[in-house]
């Protein structure tokens, strides 16, 4: 099943967090794409910002709450035609495709380096397409049926925030304020990797993931920009946050594009893009 390997570029990783170095024209003309894992995710959704197309990503693992999809994102998976996956994991990632029923789907594979020092450089950055600007409010999705939150509670209705946080208009458009040019900005595992990757290559940076299930590494000594799609207590974001040394870390911002009102007044030093409602009532 495999097609192809790319050579150019690659994803350097310092423990829990992740970076994309080589020649982003590696990435050219490679149609709609999902990354599968975090590195696989934040390769493809280069790819996705240099198009101007939606993302998609495959988790090695399924969500222990909410939809317990294995593929999530803004693309159907008949809609995608590879999957990035890192090399030595294709067996894998060809299985699960299958259970997927997405044969259809060619594997596209990269090269994952170890490292201690400095990442490497990214080069080839172009400008990304423009988007229309498209309401948070409108880009949620509200499904019905039987979920369990994060929280362990269940619940007849569940906000998908990540079809949001992989819409290409979406991360295109992301409002952060100003910001110094030095100021990286940081995916929060599946849900913030494609938001920071696109807000990324728009301010010609290297794109940035941090692990929140991870042990990370300090890397970045100058506040950042953390991202994620939704936030319940924080604690994703505060695993994060170890991504810097204690002085950036004082300094940085955390932003949320959805969040509960119940979670947005509990948690006033998290920026929250779009309140939701309360949903339903708890099932019993």
């Amino acid at each position: 099943m495999t097609a192809s390997h790319i050579t150019e570029l690659w994803i350097e990783r310092r423990l829990g967090v992740l970076t994309l170095c080589g020649d982003l024209l590696a990435l050219d003309e490679l149609g709609a794409v999902a990354g599968y894992g975090l590195e696989g995710q934040l390769v493809a959704a280069s790819a996705s910002a240099r198009a101007g197309i939606n993302g998609a990503f495959v988790r090695r693992e399924p969500k222990s709450h909410g939809t317990r999809r294995r593929i999530d994102g803004a693309l159907a998976p008949c809609e995608i035609a590879s999957i990035l996956c890192p090399q030595g994991e294709e067996d894998a990632c060809a299985n699960l495709l299958t259970d997927l029923d997405m044969d259809h789907a060619e594997i596209t594979t990269f090269n994952v380096k170890t490292t201690t020092q400095a990442f490497s450089r990214l080069q080839g950055f172009d400008a990304i397409p423009c988007a229309d600007h498209e309401s948070l409010r409108d880009t949620v999705v509200l499904l019905e049926g039987r979920f369990t939150l994060s929280s362990g509670r269940e619940a007849e209705a569940y906000w998908e925030t990540l079809p949001a946080a992989n819409t290409f208009s979406v991360a295109r458009n992301l409002n952060l304020g100003a910001l110094r040019r030095e100021t990286p900005l940081l995916g929060v595992g599946h849900g913030g990797a494609y938001l920071a990757t696109v807000s990324s290559l728009v301010r010609a940076q290297q794109p940035v993931i941090v692990d929140p299930n991870s042990r990370i590494d300090e890397v970045f000594g100058t506040p950042a920009v953390l991202l994620d799609d939704f936030v319940t207590t924080g604690t994703a974001f505060e695993r994060c946050l170890g991504a810097l040394t204690p002085q950036a870390r004082a300094e940085s911002r955390r932003v949320s594009l959805y969040a509960s009102e119940e979670a947005a007044v509990l948690l006033p030093e998290i920026t929250v893009m779009q309140e939701l409602p309360p949903i339903g009532v708890p099932s019993t």
